[in-house]
């Protein structure tokens, strides 16, 4: 079966009694995404929110692949993100998809009303197919999808990556982690060695 088909069958498949269509009160931008773990480069994209932030973590597959990229669970990631400090952050939420409008309906459920979500360059395209698509059936017509742009030339974030703080954490290097962690401490951080299932010495 060809994907336009697969999308008509989902599209006709989709009953919006089954979402939450009554707008909240509190306006924010929604970012969701793996954070695998949080870094001072997502930190820094996430100063491009209008509104107050909901960053929904989606919960990985259970294959081998994805316990390598994405080792660490929902309750260490979201202790990352608060252990960040952000103020313009105002909740971290478990997802079990990156369907925004499921997403949309969840959060209108805890008083939130997604204004804009913000995604990196390869799922820019999908989300504003969603709300395209979805948008006006779940009543959240105009809400606005714009791409995460990341800027190397901000402080401390050039070349920073995922996997490249794994990697300190692996090798046990608590100086390299920290310039790419915010707040980042020596508990903290055993934890997320523990989490990445590396016995290190002292």
């Amino acid at each position: 079966m060809k994907f336009k088909e697969l999308t008509r069958l989902f599209e006709a498949a989709f009953d919006p009694s089954d979402y939450n269509t009554i707008p909240a009160k509190k306006e924010v931008t929604l970012i969701v995404g793996r954070f695998q773990p949080f870094h001072n480069g997502h930190a820094s994209l996430i100063k491009q929110a209008k509104y107050p932030i909901i960053i929904g973590l989606v919960k990985g597959k259970k294959s081998s692949e994805d316990k390598v990229k994405n080792p660490l669970d929902f309750d260490l990631q979201k202790n990352v993100i608060d252990k960040a400090k952000i103020s313009q952050i105002l909740d971290v939420v478990k997802v079990e998809s990156a369907f925004i409008p499921s997403i949309i309906s969840m959060l209108r459920d805890e008083g939130y009303e997604v204004k804009e979500v913000m995604a990196g360059t390869d799922r820019i395209n999908s989300y504003r197919g969603m709300i395209k698509t979805y948008g006006p059936k779940i009543n959240a017509p105009n809400v606005i999808v714009k791409e995460l742009v990341r800027n190397d030339d901000d402080e401390g974030i050039a070349g920073i990556s995922a996997t490249k703080v794994r990697n300190a954490i692996k090798a046990g290097d608590f100086d390299t982690a920290k310039k790419m962690m915010l707040n980042l401490d020596q508990s903290l951080f055993k934890k997320l060695q523990k989490a990445l299932k590396w016995n290190l010495k002292n």
